[in-house]
């Protein structure tokens, strides 16, 4: 029931791309792993519960990250992150809506991997900034496989991390994601 409000939630984000969906392609299960290297500790958590629509016709893109399916290593890393840093319960969810900037070079068809600049605006713990994402995208069967990795600020999104464990945590994280999207159908 949670992959069907999921989809239709994203389906609501993307209407006005309801003419392209030829183009259209979708994936629930986006993976993100964040890493962040500091003096006293390497923290890594991994998110497969992203939604997200890419309409390669436009070009337009947008991502629904569920804040609180981070698995982290232990669950005391985990509620900090929820509890004392993101407040996942007043922001649930990340999103990012962009646009593929450089579609008309890449070929829908090539199976292997294809320079893809997305620009847009990512939205974390209520903060808005603008990204310039690269990363690659290619065919896999009747999909794509779409791969990036990016920093992220943590100030830019005014995500305050204490005296007292700011040589745990850095200030900047790295992103990696990786999307297998499926054409996605309308329901008729």
């Amino acid at each position: 029931m949670k992959k069907i409000l999921q989809i239709l939630l994203l389906t609501a984000l993307m209407a006005p791309l309801s003419a392209a969906f030829g183009q259209l392609y979708y994936t629930t299960a986006g993976h993100i792993r964040f890493f962040s290297s500091a003096p006293l500790e390497d923290i890594e958590a991994h998110n497969r519960s992203v939604s997200s629509f890419i309409d390669l016709k436009s070009g337009k893109v947008v991502a629904k990250v569920p804040i609180r399916k981070f698995d982290f290593p232990n669950d005391l890393m985990e509620e900090h992150f929820n509890e004392r840093f993101l407040h996942s319960d007043r922001y649930p969810n990340a999103e990012f809506r962009g646009k593929l900037v450089n579609r008309a070079d890449i070929d829908p068809q090539a199976s292997t991997p294809q320079k893809a600049v997305i620009e847009g605006q990512l939205t974390i713990h209520g903060v808005t900034k603008p990204y310039r994402i690269q990363g690659t995208l290619q065919r896999e069967g009747d999909g794509y496989r779409a791969r990036a990795r990016f920093k992220v600020r943590l100030a830019d999104h005014h995500i305050e991390i204490p005296a007292i464990v700011s040589q745990k945590i850095a200030e900047e994280v790295d992103v990696f994601v990786d999307f297998h999207y499926k054409p996605f159908k309308k329901k008729k």
